[in-house]
Protein backbone atom coordinates (compact mmCIF):
# COMPACT_ATOMS: atom_id res chain seq x y z
CA UNK A 1 0.00 0.00 0.00
CA UNK A 2 1.42 3.13 -0.96
CA UNK A 3 1.85 5.80 1.47
CA UNK A 4 -0.26 9.00 0.47
CA UNK A 5 1.60 12.66 0.85
CA UNK A 6 0.13 13.60 3.84
CA UNK A 7 0.79 10.37 5.50
CA UNK A 8 4.71 10.25 4.28
CA UNK A 9 4.86 13.99 5.38
CA UNK A 10 3.95 12.94 9.01
CA UNK A 11 6.05 9.96 8.72
CA UNK A 12 8.96 12.99 7.96
CA UNK A 13 8.06 14.99 11.04
CA UNK A 14 7.75 12.23 13.23
CA UNK A 15 11.21 11.03 12.08
CA UNK A 16 12.81 14.55 12.60
CA UNK A 17 11.70 14.55 15.78
CA UNK A 18 10.92 11.17 17.25
CA UNK A 19 13.66 8.90 15.47
CA UNK A 20 16.28 7.47 17.72
CA UNK A 21 17.16 4.35 16.60
CA UNK A 22 19.82 4.05 13.49
CA UNK A 23 17.18 2.72 11.07
CA UNK A 24 14.60 5.29 11.43
CA UNK A 25 15.14 6.83 8.29
CA UNK A 26 14.76 4.01 6.67
CA UNK A 27 10.81 4.16 7.54
CA UNK A 28 11.13 7.09 4.48
CA UNK A 29 11.89 4.84 1.69
CA UNK A 30 9.12 4.13 -0.89
CA UNK A 31 9.55 -0.10 -0.48
CA UNK A 32 7.93 0.74 3.03
CA UNK A 33 4.23 0.63 4.36
CA UNK A 34 3.09 3.23 6.85
CA UNK A 35 1.48 2.67 9.64
CA UNK A 36 0.06 5.71 11.76
CA UNK A 37 -1.20 5.54 15.37
CA UNK A 38 -4.24 6.20 16.14
CA UNK A 39 -3.63 6.99 19.40
CA UNK A 40 -0.21 8.96 19.52
CA UNK A 41 1.53 10.82 17.78
CA UNK A 42 4.06 8.65 16.03
CA UNK A 43 4.26 6.01 12.84
CA UNK A 44 5.72 2.41 12.07
CA UNK A 45 7.46 1.28 9.01
CA UNK A 46 6.71 -2.33 8.03
CA UNK A 47 6.20 -4.78 5.06
CA UNK A 48 4.24 -7.91 5.00
CA UNK A 49 5.69 -11.74 4.41
CA UNK A 50 3.26 -14.09 4.17
CA UNK A 51 1.68 -13.66 7.93
CA UNK A 52 4.24 -11.48 9.16
CA UNK A 53 4.64 -8.06 9.70
CA UNK A 54 7.93 -6.78 9.86
CA UNK A 55 8.61 -3.73 11.04
CA UNK A 56 11.91 -1.48 10.40
CA UNK A 57 13.44 -0.48 14.18
CA UNK A 58 10.93 0.54 17.38
CA UNK A 59 7.77 2.29 16.61
CA UNK A 60 8.98 6.32 16.31
CA UNK A 61 7.10 8.37 18.83
CA UNK A 62 7.72 9.65 22.02
CA UNK A 63 9.59 7.70 24.23
CA UNK A 64 6.76 7.86 26.61
CA UNK A 65 4.12 6.77 24.60
CA UNK A 66 6.00 3.93 23.04
CA UNK A 67 3.97 1.43 25.16
CA UNK A 68 0.54 2.28 23.86
CA UNK A 69 2.17 2.08 20.21
CA UNK A 70 3.18 -0.86 20.59
CA UNK A 71 -0.11 -2.19 22.58
CA UNK A 72 -1.92 -0.36 19.04
CA UNK A 73 0.14 -2.32 17.19
CA UNK A 74 -0.25 -5.96 18.80
CA UNK A 75 -3.85 -5.22 18.76
CA UNK A 76 -3.85 -4.59 14.99
CA UNK A 77 -1.87 -7.63 14.16
CA UNK A 78 -4.22 -9.84 15.99
CA UNK A 79 -7.14 -8.49 14.38
CA UNK A 80 -5.38 -9.05 10.76
CA UNK A 81 -4.23 -12.40 11.91
CA UNK A 82 -0.29 -11.29 11.44
CA UNK A 83 2.83 -12.13 13.52
CA UNK A 84 4.97 -9.44 14.31
CA UNK A 85 8.58 -9.05 13.88
CA UNK A 86 10.33 -5.87 15.03
CA UNK A 87 14.11 -5.78 13.41
CA UNK A 88 16.60 -3.79 15.17
CA UNK A 89 15.02 -2.53 18.10
CA UNK A 90 16.88 -0.72 20.99
CA UNK A 91 18.43 -2.10 24.10
CA UNK A 92 16.69 0.68 26.28
CA UNK A 93 13.43 -0.39 24.40
CA UNK A 94 13.16 -4.19 24.92
CA UNK A 95 12.13 -4.33 28.07
CA UNK A 96 8.94 -3.18 27.25
CA UNK A 97 8.78 -5.59 24.61
CA UNK A 98 8.64 -7.96 26.96
CA UNK A 99 6.64 -6.38 29.17
CA UNK A 100 3.59 -6.88 26.43
CA UNK A 101 4.39 -10.65 26.29
CA UNK A 102 6.46 -10.16 22.84
CA UNK A 103 9.73 -12.82 22.54
CA UNK A 104 13.48 -11.40 21.91
CA UNK A 105 16.22 -12.79 19.82
CA UNK A 106 19.38 -10.95 19.87
CA UNK A 107 21.80 -11.53 16.89
CA UNK A 108 24.60 -9.41 17.18
CA UNK A 109 25.54 -5.51 17.61
CA UNK A 110 25.15 -2.54 15.95
CA UNK A 111 28.34 -0.35 14.91
CA UNK A 112 28.28 3.24 15.93
CA UNK A 113 30.39 5.66 14.47
CA UNK A 114 30.14 8.87 16.26
CA UNK A 115 32.47 11.04 15.06
CA UNK A 116 31.74 9.77 11.19
CA UNK A 117 33.63 13.10 9.36
CA UNK A 118 36.84 12.10 11.95
CA UNK A 119 36.72 8.92 11.34
CA UNK A 120 39.66 7.03 9.23
CA UNK A 121 40.43 3.14 9.23
CA UNK A 122 44.02 4.44 10.07
CA UNK A 123 45.34 3.10 13.33
CA UNK A 124 45.47 -0.31 15.10
CA UNK A 125 41.82 -0.61 16.45
CA UNK A 126 41.03 -0.48 12.81
CA UNK A 127 43.46 -3.09 11.33
CA UNK A 128 40.64 -5.78 10.51
CA UNK A 129 38.27 -2.50 8.67
CA UNK A 130 41.60 -2.42 6.62
CA UNK A 131 42.40 -6.15 6.30
CA UNK A 132 38.80 -6.64 4.71
CA UNK A 133 39.17 -3.80 2.57
CA UNK A 134 41.98 -4.62 0.99
CA UNK A 135 40.97 -8.83 0.71
CA UNK A 136 38.18 -7.46 -1.27
CA UNK A 137 40.49 -5.35 -3.62
CA UNK A 138 42.44 -8.36 -4.48
CA UNK A 139 39.37 -10.46 -5.29
CA UNK A 140 38.51 -7.82 -7.74
CA UNK A 141 36.16 -5.52 -5.82
CA UNK A 142 36.25 -2.04 -6.57
CA UNK A 143 36.24 -0.24 -2.41
CA UNK A 144 35.66 3.24 -2.63
CA UNK A 145 34.89 5.23 0.49
CA UNK A 146 32.36 7.66 -0.03
CA UNK A 147 32.44 11.10 1.33
CA UNK A 148 28.67 13.21 1.45
CA UNK A 149 29.67 15.96 2.63
CA UNK A 150 32.95 17.04 0.17
CA UNK A 151 30.78 15.15 -2.75
CA UNK A 152 27.19 14.32 -2.81
CA UNK A 153 25.59 11.44 -4.85
CA UNK A 154 22.22 12.12 -4.99
CA UNK A 155 21.83 8.25 -6.64
CA UNK A 156 23.65 6.62 -4.01
CA UNK A 157 22.11 7.94 -1.30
Amino acid sequence: MVATVDEWEKALEYCRRFGRNSVSSLTLEPDKNLYLSKRIEGVASYCISGRVMLLCGDPICAEKDLRIFLQELIDYAKINHYKLMFLFALDETVSIYKELGLSTFKIGEEAVICDVQGWTIAGRKNAKVRSAWYSAENRGLKVKEYSPWISRDLELN
